[in-house]
């Protein structure tokens, strides 16, 4: 899920500010032109075959459509307009069906002309991630039939090919130079940059940033539906290169196998003999303990759900193990389905999650109890017994007591999960698997952006372009891995999506403060929220907070005549599109660029 003005920074006090925050739409429709609107085209490959032909960009149709917000500049100078130029990279390569290609340097040299006739700022997106490129997919069909090593795979070895709204899915492999996929992708991208940076400076300097490859993360069967914790855990990559890099990641950190089993307990004679972890020890019959995977594996149980608290100062929900307080849950988490469920919530910031950490925890059947407290009044909203098993699977004993608190009558909530009378089972190389996972992502997004920060553009401009799991409730992290991404690092600026409550939560601006990052990019943001103040302040935080630019999601160019995906349809930002509350998310930007 998901599809700039100067971005210098000014210190102010403890705060950076952007100079300018540039709202730079994402287009539908981008390489279709002005002069094919009279032609009455039955399709927008035919449209756009013809405005190739006469040489024609959609510079005149975005700058007419994206007067539709006011003026370029916001007088209080906060903002100003740009656009998104999208360049799929998959797109400029000519294959055959030996595997051999090339890359298309005129189509590249065609999509680089609106950057040249359009004087507005941009914003340059290096497409390149898991969702197809193509009108037909023909690219990529041809790539993963030719080259398996391209292909990340589940434990049994399959593919994890999927759908996203009228978008295939591609589970390209991570962080693997030998896969025909990363060199079609560097030799287009060696290609993109070459001819930008044999522009003219007037037309280098319209841009502002790029953002690097799209949402890179490990996939999983039932991408649309399955982020959270539904049915067995299925992750990716078993793939032999996978588990090739896993070894030496081990081998790096223990340097010997004897280290690795006084730390694990365990038994390997071997780097060898060590698979990343795929069965579940409640089902699956184990060659040994560590090869046990579920979601609660690596040493963590996420308890979560949802509570409508009014996003109250004083209230707060806190975890209690065996009758003593341990921690505070994070609140305020975007969960959308409860949103859409109860519209009379009014926000979608409802969610609260805690990661109970029970690899220390003794072995046996431990109360958990989630509280509701409000000024020093405490309720109980959930009680359940976990039993935190040792590797034998001997029978666990009660511990402690629960909480004595009333039953909370008043507020309405739901605890989505664990149910009670979870049995959790701590492996360490699950855990490891883990680390290596979110260290696989980050590296391959530090791969390219290396390439981009070498080049003209520099590294200033250069941001990521990821998912961010932690902003949404019922999310499960470990299927992503992208924690280590989503980190300050030397190599580019944090960019990333926001859909929900994620770009309006006080939860989001906590985490970007503690995470340190002062200056980031927001590459697809749609609030899906009716109430146009909350987006309006939202814009204006994002601003203060350092945030480069901001791309809402999505304004279209295409005439109706050509169909689209009636669910997709809803995020078109326009004054009279409900869908998603897009009307309202128009009206807030159109105020901010006025000064309304």
């Amino acid at each position: 899920m998901r599809v700039l003005s100067s971005i210098f920074l000014l210190l102010a006090s403890t705060n950076v500010i952007a100079e300018t925050t540039m709202i730079a739409p994402m287009i539908h429709g981008i390489q279709f032109c002005e002069s094919a609107m009279s032609r009455k085209f039955k399709n927008i490959i035919d449209a756009v075959s013809y405005c190739k032909s006469i040489n024609e960009s959609s510079a005149s149709l975005i700058e007419k459509k994206l007067l539709m917000f006011g003026p370029q500049q916001s007088k209080d100078k906060k903002f100003e307009i740009g656009y998104v130029l999208t360049l799929p990279l998959l797109s400029f390569v000519d294959m055959e069906s030996d595997g051999n290609f090339r890359i298309n340097k005129e189509n590249i040299n065609f999509q680089l002309k609106l950057l040249k006739d359009s004087k507005l700022p941009v914003v340059i997106y290096f497409f390149a991630n898991h969702f197809g490129a193509g009108q037909n997919f023909e690219i990529e069909e041809l790539i993963s039939k030719k080259d398996n090593k391209s292909l990340m795979q589940l434990s049994d070895g399959s593919v994890p090919m999927d759908d996203y709204f009228a978008s295939k899915i591609y589970p390209w492999t991570i962080n693997s130079n030998n896969s025909l996929i990363t060199k079609v992708r560097k030799a287009a991208l060696t290609e993109v940059l070459t001819q930008i940076c044999e522009m003219s400076d007037k037309d280098k300097s319209k841009i502002r940033a790029v953002t690097t490859l799209g949402e890179i993360h490990y996939t999983f069967p039932s991408f649309f539906n399955g982020m959270g914790y539904k049915d067995n855990i299925q992750l990716t990559d078993y793939s032999e290169d996978s588990i090739t890099k896993f070894r030496k990641y081990l081998i790096d950190k223990y340097k010997t196998i004897n280290i690795l089993n006084e730390k694990f307990g365990s038994n390997f004679n071997s780097f060898d003999e060590i698979t990343p972890p795929s069965k579940n020890i409640m089902k699956d019959h184990l060659n040994n303990f560590f090869e046990h995977l579920n979601y609660e594996s690596s040493g963590t149980l996420t308890i979560y759900g949802w509570a409508n608290i009014n996003r109250d100062k004083s209230s707060k929900i806190k975890i209690y193990v065996d009758g003593q307080e341990i921690g505070e849950a994070e609140t305020g988490l975007n969960r959308m389905d409860v949103y859409e469920a109860i519209p009379a919530l009014g926000r979608s910031d409802v969610g609260y999650r805690y990661y109970l950490d029970f690899r220390n925890m003794s072995h046996g059947i431990h109360s958990v109890d989630i509280v509701y407290e409000k000024k020093s009044h405490s309720t109980l909203l959930k009680h359940l017994d976990v039993s935190v098993m040792d590797r034998q699977q001997s029978t666990p004993k009660p511990m402690g007591k629960k909480v004595l608190f009333p039953d909370e009558s008043d507020i309405q909530f739901w605890n989505d999960y664990p149910e009670s009378l979870i049995a959790v089972y701590y492996n360490p190389l699950s855990e490891e698997f883990y680390s290596f996972r979110k260290s696989e992502v980050a590296n391959e997004i530090i791969d390219y952006t290396r390439m981009i920060a070498s080049s003209c553009i520099g590294k200033e401009k250069v941001f990521s372009h990821q998912i961010a799991p932690m902003l949404n409730g019922d999310w499960s992290e470990e299927k992503l891995a992208v924690g280590d991404s989503l980190k300050v690092n030397d190599y580019y600026n944090i960019g990333f999506n926001t859909y929900g409550s994620a770009f309006y939560s006080k939860y989001t601006f906590d985490w970007l403060k503690k995470s340190k990052i002062t200056k980031y990019g927001l590459p697809e943001v749609h609030p899906m929220v009716e109430n146009t103040e909350i987006i309006k302040k939202a814009i204006l935080n994002h601003h203060d907070n350092g945030a480069s630019f901001i791309v809402p999601y999505y304004v279209d160019i295409l005439p109706n005549s050509f169909k689209e995906d009636i669910n997709h349809a809803k995020f078109k930002i326009e004054k009279d599109n409900k869908g998603y509350h897009s009307n309202a998310y128009f009206k807030a930007i159109n105020d901010i660029m006025r000064n309304n």
